[in-house]
């Protein structure tokens, strides 16, 4: 560690993260990247406690509302994953991905399937 550093710095939580990218598939391929989003929100969350990986168990209420996330007038997109409700058995997370401009694209809600623990 650099010096002045702490030797184990105070975790990380808030309940929302924001991600940008772009784009090069159809607007369902949204819903990995609002995935991905989620999985760094809980590592982030962790703090330095290694996580088990978490397996999609269902998505809910997906709007897809445009057919293309790499059309070049969106700009980068805007990638939000925020925790809606946490279990020992999973999480819930809503997700939503916009234009550059502030359009909405993609949104919806996963469950996250976590393994049990020994």
């Amino acid at each position: 560690m650099p010096p002045g550093s702490p030797a184990s710095p105070a975790p990380i939580w808030m309940p929302r993260i924001r991600c940008g990218a772009r784009a090069g598939w159809g607007a369902v391929a949204g819903i990995e990247y609002g995935l991905q989003a989620a999985a760094l929100h809980g590592a982030l969350a962790a703090g330095e406690v290694p996580q088990p990986a978490g397996y999609l168990a269902s998505l809910r209420g997906v709007a897809l509302l445009a057919e293309r996330l790499d059309d070049p007038a969106l700009g980068a997109l805007r990638v939000a994953a925020r925790l809606e409700r946490q279990e020992e058995g999973g999480l819930i997370y809503g997700f939503e991905i916009g234009s550059e401009a502030g359009r909405m694209l993609l949104s919806g809600r996963a469950a996250i399937a976590l393994p049990r623990l020994a």
